[in-house]
């Protein structure tokens, strides 16, 4: 499995020079997201990736080559 690193991972600490602001609904949000993979099977985290608040989820992709199946 590819491991994705981030710099929030490396020092434990979020930069909030670059956390960004989301709109969900009517409410607003500031920060960062946590987008994962699960295996609903054996209730396990397959996958994470950290980004920005503003990035929405249909731009993250952690299905891996040849994976079928995946819902958002």
């Amino acid at each position: 499995m590819e491991h994705h690193v981030n710099s929030c991972e490396l020092t434990g600490v979020a930069d909030l020079q670059s956390a960004t602001w989301a709109k969900k609904n009517s409410k607003s949000y500031f920060g960062y997201k946590l987008h994962s993979k699960m295996d609903t099977e054996h209730g396990l985290i397959r996958d994470i990736e950290t980004t920005t608040a503003s990035v929405h989820d249909s731009q993250i992709d952690l299905s891996e080559e040849g994976e079928s199946g995946i819902s958002r």
